[in-house]
């Protein structure tokens, strides 16, 4: 594929980034150690380079996967060694019984090791990407009919819709390790539809009057911001494909829905109890989501909510290096290495519950907090994320860092390969694309994230395979015509 104008403006930002990235050295708070502020910067640019590779690659996949992973490392592991104040994380117990996330300072042996993974990621992907390059990728044995395909779509963003706003349904693991791979696909092939104007009028404002608020106004109801920015980065890596450009009336609508952490996070505090119907709590939400709004933007801010400042909540949030560094500080000092002892649910997890309806559920994230104390002894609600770098170190050390990410990045390949060919069609590739996407955020521990992916994998696929074989048959009016 040669070069085109597309690709000069993502180049000079990565250049213009690269070469300004040493000044957070310069800036950086006096716990961060200079060489750790150094190899933190090494981290940035293995980042950058990733994504300038990608973008010259004249083979690369569709979409981009390991650009995003990549970059979730370094906007959760290494920019915000620059951003923190130390005072935000405390010691909520004593010395001898301590309790909660601190540390003192973030050392050259934390950086070292969020560069060791980020180097044995990339290592492995690219190994795998060199020597996999006849594996076969996903294909649909039939060209697919838009008429019955749009169908098809509209009754998938239907169900999803239901799902998303029946509190019992979403309660469901099994139901929803089937449905969110289904909700992001139906958004995904409607919004390639949108771009590709296939969609008419009132399909057009169906889908974002209606069908979009309603899948991003549910998070806001809970108060979660992750589910929202995953849902905006979702639309604009499908914007690259279908463009590639960035899109950037997206990208100012998420970087204003960061604004919006604090206030969904302080609204929490307002809801007294649960409400007696949908309607009520969605109401009693809404109202607690002014309030906190008002609390916000007043010029006579209470001293309570004077400390919720925006920057605050948000880079904690962000700041899962400082999480490394506790557990770098506890183990093996005070906690010995688990030795894998995290990732037996690994097995147990692959088995749906629907053939396991006793199954022990998930609660690792529990298990981790009281483990290491960082949640008190009376909090059973509570659950503490456990990235995967630092799962791997806290069960096996370093070594198991760089073994488990060269891992990581031969699955993150593999799956590229089969699932993200640039051969594919618009309806495979985003079949691929709402399977693979959320590995790249690797938040939370892997039995959690990964131990029902063959059997999500297996379902999913199998439906988009299925419907399309019985349902969409017409070899008229294919989705991508010769």
């Amino acid at each position: 594929m040669p070069q085109s104008h597309y690709f000069r403006v993502p180049a000079i930002f990565i250049a213009c980034a690269a070469a300004l990235t040493p000044g957070l050295v310069v800036i950086r708070p006096d716990f961060v150690e200079p060489l750790a502020g150094w190899l933190f910067v090494v981290v940035i640019w293995l980042g950058l380079g990733a994504t300038y590779a990608y973008l010259r690659d004249p083979q690369r996949a569709p979409l981009p996967l390991l650009p995003l992973t990549a970059f979730f490392y370094v906007i959760f592991f290494a920019l915000p060694v620059f951003l923190i104040e130390s005072e935000w994380w405390s010691n909520g117990g004593t010395a001898e019984q301590p309790s909660g996330v601190f540390f003192e300072r973030i050392t050259a042996e934390t950086a070292t090791l969020v560069l060791a993974a980020l180097v044995a990621l990339i290592v492995g992907y690219c190994g795998l990407r060199m020597g996999a390059r006849g594996l076969p990728h996903f294909r649909l044995s039939r060209p697919v009919s838009w008429l019955r395909l749009r169908v098809l779509l509209w009754v998938c963003a239907v169900a999803y819709i239901v799902y998303l706003y029946l509190p019992m349904a979403r309660a469901s693991s099994s139901l929803t390790q089937a449905m969110t791979p289904i909700g992001l696909f139906t958004l995904g092939m409607l919004f390639i539809a949108w771009h590709r104007g296939r969609l008419n009028d009132v399909e057009k404002i169906i889908y974002w009057a209606i069908f979009v608020p309603l899948a991003f106004l549910i998070h806001v109801y809970d108060g979660l911001i992750t589910p929202i920015i995953l849902l905006f980065v979702f639309l604009i890596t499908l914007y690259w494909y279908a463009t590639n450009r960035a899109s950037v009336v997206l990208l100012i609508v998420l970087c204003a829905s960061l604004y919006v952490f604090p206030v969904l996070k302080l609204s929490n505090f307002f809801i007294v109890e649960n409400s007696p119907t949908v309607a009520a709590r969605v109401s009693d939400k809404m109202g607690a989501i002014g309030l906190a709004s008002q609390l916000f933007s007043s010029a006579e801010v209470p001293p309570t909510i004077a400390r919720k400042n925006v920057a605050q909540p948000l880079l904690r949030r962000l700041a899962l290096v400082v999480l490394l560094q506790f557990c770098v500080d506890q183990t093996p000092e005070r906690i010995p290495f688990l030795e894998g002892e995290t990732l037996k649910n690994l097995l147990t997890n692959v088995v749906p519950r629907v053939f396991w309806p006793n199954k022990p559920p998930e609660v690792l994230g529990q298990w981790f907090g009281h483990h290491y104390r960082i949640l008190r002894d009376n909090d059973t609600v509570t659950s503490i994320n456990l990235p995967w770098l630092i799962e791997f170190y806290i069960n096996f050390g370093p070594l198991g860092v760089v073994v488990g990410m060269a891992i990581v990045g031969v699955l993150l390949a593999l799956a590229e390969r089969v699932l993200l060919n640039p051969a594919m069609t618009d309806l495979e590739v985003v079949t691929g694309w709402a399977l693979v996407f959320r590995f790249f955020y690797q938040e939370s521990n892997l039995s959690l994230m990964l131990g029902g992916m063959i059997t999500q994998a297996v379902f999913f696929l199998g439906f988009v395979w299925l419907a399309v074989r019985l349902f969409c048959r017409e070899r008229s009016g294919a989705l991508n015509p010769p």
